[in-house]
């Protein structure tokens, strides 16, 4: 998906809040529930706690 590309890509972590407003088109809600998702599998990490959360991906050798 999209949002695992972008943050597969990113060189440095991202916010929800860095996320959101480069998919206009999907509702922050949804954004949230694909960020869970990702992370529920492993494909990603969250760093932080509350609005400071940032994602990164996962390295490669904790994926499945």
């Amino acid at each position: 998906n999209r949002i695992h590309q972008l943050i597969e890509r990113s060189l440095e972590p991202l916010s929800k809040s860095d996320i959101v407003p480069l998919f206009s088109e999907v509702s922050q809600k949804n954004v949230e529930r694909v960020l869970n998702q990702l992370k529920n599998e492993n494909k990603i990490i969250m760093m932080g706690s509350g609005r400071a959360i940032k994602y990164v991906r996962t390295p490669m050798n904790l994926e499945d």
